[in-house]
């Protein structure tokens, strides 16, 4: 199993991504391998840096998929959201006819090798990105943003392009993560609930400002119910549901492969050593390159502009 890490972290696909891995044995049996991800939304406003991450992101993502495909002969991985049954051929008509005409576009030919697929996915996904922003932002009918919206997706796209051959559990799907889903709803609605209020309405009318007791007590028990909420969405209840149904996946797997937004690693890699100590599985969370932070933009275009301050204070 562990030729496969090594493998890995050698192969120029992942050479810019961060691969954080723990392992409590010098020979495990399993691994379980958590891929980072950020994906399109079907609501809000976002400008064209973060669509461009988005739709980068989604093509490597199609790439690491192929890779797994071709060295570890994978074809069955975890996903977010919810599907038509735990387990689907995941075959999206609709985003494969989009595919398939920006495919005879570029002159695209079949077959395609695994270290090109990240520079053929992103042509592709590119104009579909351009199309689901536009429809975004001029808020168009639901149906034609969700359309574009889940055609920029890596594993969709690798699907199609791999003859319809993958298959994907739902992680969100399964009863331990419905669980925790069915808790967060609740609180959702409750919230929902008392933001329909007559005295909620009255106070935002109000500039937001409570003049009864009555209005008093509705704002006190909304700001209850919005921590409880925060404070469950931050908690680690999701990442302990997954891993949970990831480490059942290794009863009949060597290697389970699954992607979930990068916000989640942070606690993924805290509930590690919690999870895996004392066993055969190993754990690796695979950032891809989009989405890691460019410290010489946080740290040196501020220091860059101090500098030229400082120069253009010396000069006057």
């Amino acid at each position: 199993m562990l030729q496969l890490v090594d493998h890995l972290q050698k192969h120029p696909l992942f050479k810019r991504a961060r691969v954080d891995i723990y392992t409590p044995t010098t020979t495990p049996e399993n691994i379980i391998i958590l891929i980072g991800q950020v994906h399109t939304v079907w609501k809000g406003r976002i400008g064209n840096r973060e669509r461009k991450k988005i739709v980068n992101c989604q093509a490597r993502l199609c790439s690491y998929y192929a890779y797994f495909e071709q060295f570890h002969n994978i074809t069955q991985f975890g996903g977010e959201g919810l599907y038509d049954g735990l387990e689907t051929s995941f075959a999206d008509q609709a985003s494969f006819q989009l595919y398939q005409q920006i495919e005879k576009k570029l002159q695209i030919s079949h077959p395609i090798p695994v270290e090109k697929l990240s520079i053929v996915a992103q042509s592709i996904l590119k104009k579909l990105g351009e199309e689901w922003h536009n429809a975004l932002l001029k808020k168009d009918l639901l149906e034609k943003i969700q359309l574009f919206a889940s055609s920029v997706s890596g594993m969709t796209l690798f699907n199609y392009l791999n003859n319809e051959k993958i298959k994907v559990y739902a992680v969100e799907g399964e009863k331990a993560y419905q669980k925790v889903l069915r808790g967060v709803n609740h609180l959702a609605e409750r919230i929902e609930k008392s933001e329909k209020s007559y005295e909620m309405r009255v106070v935002r009318q109000q500039g937001g400002k409570a003049k009864t007791d009555k209005q008093v007590e509705a704002v006190k028990q909304y700001n209850l119910l919005v921590k409880e909420f925060n404070s469950v969405i931050g908690s680690d209840l999701r990442e302990r549901a997954t891993l949970e149904i990831m480490k059942e996946k290794t009863n009949n797997q060597r290697i389970v492969v699954f992607t979930m937004g990068v916000g989640h690693r942070k606690n993924y890699l805290k509930l590690a050593d919690e999870y895996f100590k004392g066993g055969k599985t190993a754990f690796m969370f695979i950032t891809p390159p989009e989405l890691l932070t460019n410290w010489w933009l946080v740290v040196g275009v501020p220091f860059l502009l101090l500098f030229g301050l400082f120069l253009i204070n010396y000069w006057i």
